[in-house]
């Protein structure tokens, strides 16, 4: 039985060693193809993890003061960032729909309480119902002072007093120095560690 192909048409054949040929140009492509899947993998793992948080929309802007008036929480007196003056402070923007703020605020607690005569600081309540608010205090045991900014107004202050871009994700924390300058935000939970770093490095 005749076939299409004879069998003197060379020109049918697979030439030479050309299995060997595309088999050579394949272990290098896979070999670089590994080794630059490695070094995205390293890069991400060398980078810092993302800070859980909440986004939210951007505070309205506002006519800067000199001073920040921070609302009194419920029927507390209202707090001025003039009032920490010649004294660091910590200042931890808050809700109680924030999930990642609730575990953040116990770990803020010990912090206030570990540098009670060093570090003072300060929680606000962000865009959130009093009522709320007042139960995620007493669950977390905060003591330290609590003021409220259901706007943003303050933030917003902070936010344009800093040079840092920070995203807009709570909870959001600021390190404003003894002398009223906003040194660092930081968005997304801090954890005990994160906190105590900042301080040295800052104050």
């Amino acid at each position: 039985m005749k076939t299409d192909t004879p069998d003197n048409d060379l020109a049918s054949l697979p030439e030479e060693g050309a299995g060997k040929g595309r088999l050579s140009i394949w272990i290098p492509t896979v070999f670089l193809v590994v080794f630059i899947a490695g070094s995205i993998f390293a890069g991400m793992r060398d980078r810092p993890a993302s800070r859980p948080g909440v986004e939210f929309s951007p505070p309205p802007a506002v006519d800067g003061g000199s001073d920040i008036v921070f609302e009194g929480f419920g029927d507390r007196a209202d707090i001025r960032l003039s009032d920490f003056e010649g004294t660091p402070v910590v200042i931890n923007y808050f809700a109680s729909w924030c999930a990642p703020c609730r575990k953040e605020m116990k770990v803020m607690q010990t912090a206030s309480a570990a540098y009670r005569d060093e570090v003072a600081f300060l929680g606000v309540n962000f865009r959130d119902l009093e009522d709320d608010a007042s139960e995620l205090i007493r669950t977390t045991r905060v003591t330290y002072p609590i003021a409220s900014d259901f706007k943003g107004t303050t933030m917003r202050q902070l936010l344009d007093r800093s040079e840092i871009k920070a995203r807009y994700l709570l909870p959001i924390t600021f390190f404003v120095d003894r002398n009223g300058a906003v040194v660092d935000v930081v968005s997304g939970a801090l954890s005990d560690s994160d906190i105590r770093q900042k301080i040295k490095l800052h104050f």
